[in-house]
């Protein structure tokens, strides 16, 4: 009887020369063990808006953190209600753009900070959970994560009445 492993798809294949001894025998061994780029079963892929989106909720767990408004010739556009107009919210998770290049990622996060909280101390929170959760995640190595931030957000007033 030929020894066999379990394959990536939990198919058996006839184990190596070794006789199997030192191969998984269950397809989460050997998927556990996957990473982006080059694998001995083929290449695995995270497109860029996806590692985005991960280091977009990433961010928003951060503290003080948040989406700011988008901007036009230097103005934010916050109070304008256009359809399709990001609002500055600490609600909401800030904009980030990644760059995947194989098994190396690259970040920019464009944030918002609520008024009153040390932004030194924002950015570096934002840093550190981005990037492990990004690495945790994906299993991608980050090489740069690139924090602007843009706004200070203010508490909700209620409108003034004359």
């Amino acid at each position: 009887m030929t020894d066999a492993v379990a394959g990536p798809t939990g198919a058996s294949r006839p184990a190596g020369p070794g006789g199997g001894e030192d191969e998984p025998t269950a397809p989460t061994e050997r998927i556990g063990g996957a990473h982006p780029g080059r694998t001995e079963f083929g290449r695995v892929d995270i497109d860029d808006d996806v590692v985005a989106r991960i280091a977009a909720e990433a961010a928003s767990e951060v503290a003080d953190a948040g989406s700011a408004a988008s901007g036009m010739l230097g103005r934010t556009l916050a109070q304008t209600p256009t359809p399709g107009v990001r609002r500055s919210s600490l609600a909401e998770p800030p904009k980030v753009s990644a760059e995947v290049d194989g098994a190396l990622v690259r970040l920019d996060v464009v944030l918002g900070v609520r008024w009153g909280a040390s932004v030194p101390a924002v950015v570096t929170g934002v840093r550190e959970r981005v990037g492990a959760r990004v690495a945790e995640l994906t299993g991608l190595t980050v090489t740069d994560i690139d924090v602007e931030v843009v706004e200070l957000i203010s508490p909700e007033r209620p409108p003034r009445t004359r």
